[in-house]
């Protein structure tokens, strides 16, 4: 897909104009932000539809042309979207799209452990089952 082409997405929302974007991407991440003033008003049900349509605007975009990382990334939120339980789990897979979107998406490969060395190699005696970005220990 060319860039040049997709300079003219334009973003209308309840017969508005809010915007313009590059690529399909920014136009994902520009609809959930859209979202992110109200979110804490939004029901499960209501978040989750907001992500869904979301995703089906990216999926037409999809259909103009060939965007891979776009395709892999609508895949694995779709797939993230059927394990929401509760709102809280819809909330943080809201905000954690937006921000992977803008490219500020929590570090992969970092945990914490507790680890013993045994003549010079680490070994796991327990892991912490949580990303210290998201969340302190106290």
């Amino acid at each position: 897909m060319n860039r040049n082409e997709l300079k003219n997405i334009k973003i209308k929302l309840n017969g508005k104009h809010q915007g313009g974007v590059k690529t399909g991407t920014e136009a994902l991440n520009y609809i959930l932000s859209l979202g992110m003033e109200d979110l804490k008003y939004f029901s499960q049900d209501a978040i989750e539809n907001w992500i869904k349509e979301a995703l089906d605007m990216a999926d037409e975009i999809l259909t103009w042309g060939k965007d891979v990382s776009l395709k892999k990334r609508v895949e694995m939120y779709r797939k993230a979207l059927t394990h929401t339980t509760d709102r809280e789990s819809a909330i943080n897979l809201f905000v954690n799209m937006t921000l992977s979107c803008e490219g500020l998406g929590t570090l992969s490969g970092f945990g914490m452990a507790n680890v013993d060395s045994n003549k010079g190699r680490m070994k796991a005696k327990s892991k912490i089952w949580t990303n210290p970005e998201k969340r302190s220990i106290y």
